[in-house]
């Protein structure tokens, strides 16, 4: 949290994640926001969450569901809910990092603001890649990328992509860097720019 007396800026940010990993299958749930109010300046805002379920059904291979949310001002979303579903294969598997690709269908439905407010609902084609590396010292790395090529709007593809890089300090805190962008090449609101990202350092605890 910031707050400053010049201009009345106050700005808050999260960044959470949580992973829990059994034989079989693997939730992750992550949360991220950006608020900024300051001003002469409108407010700006940024909210993601994410729920993600996988199950190993052989070999190295698993299905998975989920769904993210987004709010971003930016964009102009008032809120965008994406379910997916689709398979999945680890190329690479130890104890300490793993490279996994998937495909699949997802289908969004897609809230703007503005004067000219609308509800779009479309149906696309899912394509992935995560690495993740976890137990390499005191640093951890995680990166992904995913895919949406549209069914239902002819051109439209959209790319969201994150990266982490976190320090484990003594007594379970640690220093964390992480990325996010967000492409669409076709938005389907007027006046929306094709790029979003966000930037964010932190200092923080963790409990394992």
């Amino acid at each position: 949290m910031s707050l400053s007396k010049a201009n009345n800026l106050k700005q808050i940010t999260t960044n959470s994640r949580l992973v829990y990993k059994a034989n079989k299958w693997k939730s992750d749930i992550s949360f991220t926001s950006v608020f900024t109010d300051q001003d002469e300046i409108d407010k700006t805002s940024r909210t993601e969450g994410k729920v993600n379920f996988s199950y190993d059904v052989l070999g190295k291979a698993f299905a998975f569901v989920g769904m993210d949310l987004l709010k971003n001002s930016e964009q102009k979303l008032d809120l965008r809910t994406t379910s997916k579903v689709g398979v999945g294969y680890y190329f690479l598997r130890t104890n300490g990092m793993f490279l996994q690709t998937g495909i699949g269908i997802a289908n969004a439905n897609e809230k703007y603001e503005g004067d000219q407010q609308s509800d779009e609902n479309s149906f696309e084609g899912l394509g992935s890649v995560e690495f993740n590396a976890f137990n390499i010292g005191d640093f951890s790395f995680r990166t992904k990328i995913s895919i949406f090529p549209s069914f239902s709007h002819a051109g439209r593809i959209r790319v969201n992509g994150d990266a982490s890089l976190k320090w484990d300090l003594p007594f379970d805190f640690y220093i964390k860097a992480s990325y996010t962008h967000d492409f669409d090449s076709k938005p389907l609101a007027e006046g929306v720019p094709n790029n979003d990202y966000v930037f964010q350092t932190s200092i923080g605890w963790e409990f394992n």
